[in-house]
């Protein structure tokens, strides 16, 4: 078992074979690259047309080289859910 520790708080993690991506509900670059040997964030990304209001972050899967966001969509009579693909 290996151990990493974060001085961030996630909500989702995931592994591409070189880096962490991890999911910070409720920051304006929800998406962070975090290099696994210095437990540093490398860069940020915005989701454009998400906003924090109405959407929230609950997970991120690596897959070939392309990253899977779920989104929690919360409108005032249901809430829905939307996958993103990202290429980084």
């Amino acid at each position: 078992v290996n151990r990493y520790d974060l001085a961030i708080e996630l909500s989702a993690l995931t592994w591409d074979g070189t880096h962490f991506w991890g999911i910070l509900d409720g920051s304006p670059s929800p998406l962070v690259q975090i290099d696994p040997d210095t437990r540093q964030v490398l860069a940020t990304y915005e989701i454009p047309g998400y906003g924090q209001l109405f959407t929230r972050y609950t997970g991120v899967a690596a897959v070939d080289g392309d990253l899977y966001i779920l989104l929690e969509n919360r409108g005032p009579d249901e809430s829905t859910a939307t996958v993103l693909r990202a290429t980084p």
